[in-house]
């Protein structure tokens, strides 16, 4: 082989590992901060926050009941001065948009889910009950989300042999989130 002034030479090594996957745990952890807490729509329900975990599955719409989910967070404690509040959220049916179009209708649904009712209102208070020794904070979390199920319908006879759809009373799938804390500081 020639070689001149000026010539490069260049040595490339690959070398390949298989990576290192578990398939023992499916343990995931997430931190979530304030800002997030602050500007993502979750209805402030603790269960909700664990929907933002890439991979998380609930086994509702609102107010999920995740089983396997742990949240270790920092709470509010009270202080030597009296203080509260309170954080509300609501939906009302007309701001509910639905993608019921021509092609789903020609398949034979008639409606797209329907909003009945869905808020959620967070009180809470903290204070002193020592001065500068003991202090308190309370919280309670309501939440209502409830869904009209499309071409769901009670039967218009309980009793009858064959389900006969009452068109004047849709099913509501109603979900109801409550959640109530008290923590103590010394």
């Amino acid at each position: 082989m020639h070689r001149s002034v000026g010539d490069i030479e260049e040595t490339v090594t690959v070398s390949g590992a298989s990576p290192v996957v578990d398939i023992q745990n499916v343990e995931q952890r997430a931190v979530m901060d304030r800002e997030v807490i602050d500007n993502i729509p979750t209805g402030k329900s603790l269960t909700s926050y664990g929907l933002l975990v890439p991979g998380m599955v609930g086994a509702e719409s609102c107010g999920t009941t995740l089983s396997h989910v742990a949240i270790n967070m920092i709470p509010r404690e009270g202080a030597n001065a009296f203080s509260g509040a309170l954080f509300t959220t609501f939906g009302l049916p007309g701001l509910h948009a639905d993608n019921l179009d021509a092609d789903l209708r020609e398949r034979g649904l008639e409606s797209a889910t329907k909003l009945e009712r869905n808020f959620t209102i967070a009180p809470s208070f903290g204070g002193p009950i020592v001065e500068d020794r003991l202090w308190f904070w309370v919280n309670h979390t309501t939440n209502f989300a409830d869904l009209q199920a499309p071409g769901v319908f009670h039967a218009l006879d309980p009793g009858a042999f064959v389900f006969m759809p009452d068109p004047s009373r849709p099913g509501i799938d109603a979900s109801t989130a409550r959640e109530h804390g008290c923590r103590t500081r010394c």
